[in-house]
């Protein structure tokens, strides 16, 4: 009954706020339903996630990935590079990537090189002991070569997977910033990149605090007609990114608005998502363009939902 009451009392809150509609009032919506998302996640040490993001506790079958599909597909061409991406993705320490690596030298191409990346950075994204070691590696450098080296035969999977690499290891050295935004543009130009690829290289330039104004322009612009291709946890991926880099996307956003208000969309968010696209309207929206948004995320998280218990 405590707990009915309590929702019912949140909810009234939220149609409270949402009547007073002035930038104050929309930054206590969503400070709210982001306190109400952290209180479902329980994370000890966090009060406002601003900086977290959906891919960090994505599952595994949404999170940046080796790219097994393209891997596949040179399997009658190149079996090195089949059985080098096996070798790599059984690795379960950055020596033994950085071996696998150094063994294959040049026989090693795009696919091989964003695998590796991929590799390391899931092996030491919650090891800070492991990834400092790893960054002063000679091994690690050599890698940063090669990326820089195979850039330009880079598929979008492959781009969007180094960039993630460098997002969650927290590591992009000059070297790899215009070979691999080089990379981006090009596959832009084709519109070669699948939805959840666009979503995953603005969040990871977000996390890297790098700005290329006119790319975010052009993946704003694919990203509206292939939202009907994300789903809430790459719809909240892209809009964090855009937020954090104080890009707005001022005509994704009500396409994106309408496309997490179909139904079965917010409503089988997580508490992360919820947070971050509390924090991504909150932060590029205008008083009152999306209450009907910001009322059913705070429904999502409110006591007593399936999302809160």
């Amino acid at each position: 009954a405590s707990t009915s009451n309590l929702a019912t009392k949140v909810r009234v809150l939220f149609r409270v706020l949402l009547a007073r509609p002035n930038r104050t009032m929309r930054f206590h919506i969503c400070l709210l339903i982001q306190l109400l998302a952290v209180q479902g996640l329980q994370f000890p040490r966090v009060t406002v996630p601003r900086s977290r993001s959906a891919v960090l506790c994505a599952s595994p079958a949404e999170a940046a990935k080796p790219a097994e599909a393209e891997v596949a597909a040179t399997a009658g061409r190149d079996g090195v590079v089949v059985a080098t991406n096996e070798l790599l993705m059984k690795a379960r320490d950055s020596k033994t990537v950085l071996k696998v690596v150094a063994e294959g030298g040049s026989t090693l191409n795009g696919i091989n090189i964003a695998t590796a990346m991929h590799c390391l950075a899931k092996i030491n994204k919650r090891n800070r002991v492991g990834r400092d070691a790893l960054l002063r590696d000679r091994g690690y450098t050599s890698l940063i070569d090669s990326v820089v080296a195979q850039a330009s035969e880079l598929s979008p999977r492959a781009t969007a997977d180094v960039l993630w690499s460098c997002a969650t290891l927290q590591d992009f050295p000059p070297q790899l910033l215009m070979p691999v935004l080089t990379s981006v543009a090009g596959h832009l130009d084709k519109e070669a990149f699948a939805p959840r690829h666009l979503a995953s290289v603005v969040w990871s330039l977000a996390r890297l605090t790098t700005k290329p104004t006119r790319l975010l322009e052009r993946i704003e612009e694919q990203a509206i007609p292939r939202l009907d291709g994300m789903n809430d946890q790459n719809i909240a991926n892209l809009l964090w990114g855009f937020a954090k880099l104080n890009y707005k996307p001022s005509k994704l956003l009500p396409a994106a608005s309408a496309a997490l208000l179909k139904p079965g969309m917010v409503e089988r968010a997580k508490h992360v998502e919820v947070s971050d696209l509390a924090f991504a309207f909150g932060e590029l929206g205008a008083p009152g363009d999306y209450d009907a948004l910001m009322l059913a995320l705070s429904e999502r998280v409110a006591p007593g939902s399936d999302a809160s218990s």
